[in-house]
């Protein structure tokens, strides 16, 4: 089964063995379903996963963190965007995900639909061109934020294929390795809607 799994998913399937989300990423680490990947989805991946607050709850350290992405990378199927889908969404990733189930034929796209992201990166911008940002992010319906973050990470998505990216993020890596990074998720409750039946 090919699949779109959101940012939430991962989160959760780190931060709980109880989840039905780490049962999701086991299904990846089996090779029982692959996600489907842009550069763009990845790096939202990494922004989120290396989040203190995610990490603090998963337990994992950076070099963790980069250890599971590559595992996931030598799992996923890279997915080049021959065209950007432009849904009313008010979450740029969420936008994202879209974008990679439709481009990628996903069977599915699982979400628990996360918050906004919100980026700590300070940017200088051209009066003219803030306020033009402004005006199309104010149309879309999110934050100036919002709207940066999503065209950076479509910007780079274009200019490295997905292919090239997750090979490169993926290195020697292997699916199962996703295995030692999900037996070590904590056995806190689900959160409400991800608990396994």
């Amino acid at each position: 089964m090919r699949v779109v799994l959101d940012t939430s998913v991962l989160v959760a399937g780190l931060r709980s063995r109880l989840e039905a989300s780490n049962r999701v990423l086991f299904e990846v680490a089996e090779r029982r379903c692959t996600p489907l990947v842009t550069t763009a989805v990845f790096l939202e991946y990494e922004a989120v996963l290396l989040r203190s607050e995610h990490r603090l709850a998963t337990g994992m350290s950076p070099e963790d963190v980069e250890g599971f992405l590559a595992a996931f990378a030598s799992a996923a199927e890279p997915v080049d965007l021959n065209f950007y889908w432009r849904p009313q969404l008010r979450d740029p990733a969420d936008k994202l995900m879209l974008e990679a189930a439709v481009n990628g034929r996903a069977d599915i796209l699982v979400t628990h639909n996360v918050g906004d992201f919100q980026s700590a990166t300070a940017l200088k911008l051209p009066n003219s061109v803030r306020q033009a940002a402004a005006e199309l992010a104010k149309i879309d319906g999110v934050s100036l934020n919002q709207f940066i973050a999503a065209a950076v990470a479509e910007k780079v998505g274009t200019l490295r294929t997905a292919s090239e990216f997750l090979r490169q993020r993926a290195g020697t890596a292997k699916p199962k390795d996703l295995l030692k990074f999900l037996r070590r998720a904590p056995k806190t409750p689900p959160i409400e809607g991800d608990e396994r039946n």
